[in-house]
């Protein structure tokens, strides 16, 4: 209820005394006091109309109406209603230009009007319109549900709530940090209502909805308070269900890329469908988990991280996993240290491990890729592991490579240990005699024999330098295995 629907209610008979700005008429009622104190702030409501009959208050000096006035602006009243009869035939001077000076509306009631009448009237009105809002609130969520059901994204649900308050809402996890959004920012802030609503659910995982409507009076908890639930079950299963949050495009992408069948045009078609340039330097983030870390955990990072790189970044696209998730980007807007924009949101407590890589070619990203994805997890914030041939080895399959590589090794296993060692000895020097007597402690003769031991059980000619590289490679899938 607006102050002027008051006074366009023929009805009631009330009469605006004075100008003041029409924005002021266009407030919103919140409520109704009525009080004869010459001090009635303490005792106020923003947004209430304040009734008075002027007992006590036959004065003359201005100052004294101008203090009073002012302590009912700064209550935050909406407007002042003064009831003429025995105590004042007419509004006095004073409070007028007291109102005046202060854009407070002045409201004169007829003669012998009973506060108690408008004070009902108001109360009557403020409950059908509060009424009017639950309804609205319940068929919001209804909305909210029916579009849930359809598989609507957050974000969807996010924009409808918008729409409704005609503001901006925003997503908060308990961390503060905003993981979906929907609306622009009011022009005014200050005629604005600003509200943070606790979505329910979580004992611990406590989401918010912040919210900034265009009425500065809009009642936020009743029209909003159904529909979060919607949300907060929407919420719930974006973070926990199996279903990928990635999108199709996206998905297809990142599984040519990781695919080492896909053909190289297949992927450079992909990326284009995605909505990169694939001469573009590439950035990349992983993000893995271990076993004893959830995959709420994982997800909540991944949106967050998410929302932070598209700040920084003209694209960023990301794949979406049980246990991991993988961002690339493009097109960074500023020179700040990747890592140290991933610390604003990466958490070491949490126990996820995020590897970052920047400047990459497109023929890279796969083995860069691979390589991180089977490095040595490690909670926290990193830069990916180098990629060159000695980081290969690690990023293949280990359970696979090691058995290739004991079995190549195989025949040394029951031998005298002596030989393995010296075979690695061997091959880490280059076959040079006398740097394998030196570090083995041993004569040439010595290392004659045992390097023709080794040649017979292997079956090998260690003259081959195509032999040796094998059987290093051996030794090092064995190591990393």
């Amino acid at each position: 209820m607006r102050l002027v629907d008051l006074l366009g209610d023929e009805v009631l008979g009330l009469r605006l005394v004075g100008e003041v700005p029409s924005d002021r008429l266009e407030r919103s009622v919140t409520g109704c006091s009525q009080s004869e104190l010459m001090d009635p702030s303490p005792y106020l409501v923003r947004g209430e109309l304040v009734l008075t009959l002027g007992m006590g208050m036959n004065v003359r000096d201005v100052r004294t109406w101008d203090a009073y006035v002012e302590r009912v602006v700064g209550a935050g009243a909406s407007a002042l209603g003064f009831g003429l009869g025995p105590v004042h035939a007419v509004i006095p001077e004073g409070l007028a230009v007291a109102c005046s000076h202060y854009d407070l509306p002045l409201i004169e009631l007829p003669p012998e009007f009973p506060l108690i009448k408008l004070s009902r009237h108001v109360w009557q009105e403020l409950a059908a319109e509060r009424y009017e809002i639950a309804r609205r609130g319940w068929e919001l969520a209804d909305d909210c549900i029916h579009e849930a059901t359809e598989g609507a994204p957050l974000t969807q649900l996010l924009r409808r709530l918008s729409d409704t308050v005609g503001g901006r809402v925003q997503l908060l996890d308990p961390a503060g940090f905003e993981i979906g959004a929907a609306g622009e920012a009011q022009q005014q802030p200050a005629r604005t209502t600003r509200a943070r609503l606790r979505l329910p659910g979580g004992e611990h995982q406590h989401f918010q909805l912040a919210v900034e409507a265009r009425d500065e009076t809009m009642l936020l908890q009743p029209l909003l308070g159904p529909a979060l639930a919607v949300v907060a079950m929407q919420l719930s299963y974006t973070l926990t269900a199996r279903s990928p949050m990635h999108s199709q495009s996206a998905g297809v992408f990142f599984q040519a890329l990781l695919d080492p069948r896909s053909d190289t045009e297949h992927q450079r078609a992909a990326a284009v469908s995605t909505g990169f340039a694939v001469e573009a330097p590439w950035d990349a983030v992983t993000v893995r988990r271990p076993d004893e870390v959830s995959l709420a955990t994982l997800r909540l990072l991944t949106w967050r991280l998410r929302v932070l790189l598209e700040r920084e970044y003209a694209r960023v696209r990301f794949y979406d996993e049980a246990d991991r998730a993988t961002l690339l980007m493009q097109g960074r807007r500023s020179d700040r240290p990747l890592g140290a924009v991933l610390a604003e949101v990466v958490d070491a407590e949490t126990g996820l491990d995020v590897r970052h890589n920047r400047a990459l070619m497109f023929d890279e990203i796969a083995v860069a890729l691979q390589v991180c994805r089977r490095a040595p997890l490690q909670a926290g914030v990193a830069p990916a592991p180098v990629v060159d041939l000695l980081s290969l080895l690690g990023g293949l399959p280990r359970a696979g490579v090691g058995m290739l590589a004991r079995r190549a090794l195989e025949p040394l296993a029951d031998a005298e240990p002596v030989l393995r060692e010296t075979l690695e000895a061997y091959l880490e020097t280059s076959g040079s005699t006398r740097a394998v007597c030196e570090r083995l402690f041993i004569h040439r003769n010595t290392l004659s024999y045992r390097m023709r031991r080794i040649e017979s059980l292997l079956g090998v000619d260690l003259e081959d330098g195509e032999v040796r590289a094998v059987l290093l490679l051996a030794f090092r899938l064995q190591a990393a295995a």
